[in-house]
């Protein structure tokens, strides 16, 4: 079944589920991904097209023109609700532009850790371990130090 279906009078009667459908952009944020056909701008439309019919098959001139201005109100509201999609889809392309750098970063700093040569490593590590014998060494010979050899 169709979400908007025209009843006999020409009413549009919205049939979909009345759920939202969320994304989640974060574990703890998430943004919802739909516009229902029941938000209150197609509702305005559906509703001021209906009059602007009844209007035009009874030729009622004042009735036509309330129903223009009824449409007027429906395309601003319309344009509301294209504002709004559009903030959410600029929010985001910033949030993807975020998460992008992030990837970036994390990438860049993968590489320096990987592209490490690990011959010099081994090298400097063995170095290190040879000067630390070597000041446990003399640590070693100032521990036999006496008073009295010191005097002799």
């Amino acid at each position: 079944a169709e979400a908007i279906q025209i009843d006999g009078s020409g009413d549009a009667i919205y049939r979909g589920n009345n759920q939202d459908r969320t994304i989640a952009i974060t574990p703890t944020q998430s943004i919802v991904s739909n516009v229902r056909a029941d938000h209150t701008a197609f509702t305005q439309a559906f509703s001021s097209l209906k009059w602007l019919k009844g209007s035009l098959a009874g030729n009622n001139l004042a009735s036509i023109q309330a129903s223009i201005d009824l449409i007027s109100s429906a395309s601003s509201a319309m344009v509301g609700l294209n504002a709004e999609v559009g903030g959410k889809l600029s929010s985001l392309a910033i949030r993807e532009n975020t998460f992008l750098g992030m990837e970036t970063q994390m990438q860049i700093q993968l590489s320096q850790h990987e592209s490490v040569d690990m011959a010099e490593v081994a090298m400097r590590l063995a170095q290190s371990e040879t000067s630390l014998k070597a000041a446990y060494a003399e640590v070693a010979k100032f521990n036999q130090l006496s008073l009295v050899n010191f005097l002799r």
